[in-house]
């Protein structure tokens, strides 16, 4: 059972024209340099256990990765840890075909 949100890119997208949001790309540095979105904050999820810190209880973070696996593990992770988390699905896969 999931407890945490999942939207797909086009909600994201029409986040983003709206407002500032907690954007936070799970990806492998190399595969962050290569392409992301620039309001996207890299945490890798291979460091995540030791970057928690650097999330806020009363802030909500949406995660993304390539396709929507690496994110949904992180949301998982995240909201066990009391953390409001939405999983971008489909990823930057999707993004790119916007």
């Amino acid at each position: 059972m999931t407890n945490y949100q999942t939207i797909n890119v086009e909600t994201l997208q029409s986040l983003l024209n709206q407002k500032e949001i907690n954007l936070i790309d799970v990806r492998e540095v190399y595969e962050y340099e290569d392409n992301h979105i620039p309001e996207a904050v890299n945490i890798p999820l291979s460091v995540l256990v030791e970057n928690t810190d650097q999330f806020k209880k009363e802030e909500h973070y949406h995660i993304i990765c390539r396709s929507g696996n690496r994110s949904g593990q992180a949301c998982q992770y995240l909201s066990g840890l009391g953390i409001a988390t939405t999983n971008v699905d489909g990823g930057m896969l999707d993004w790119e075909a916007l």
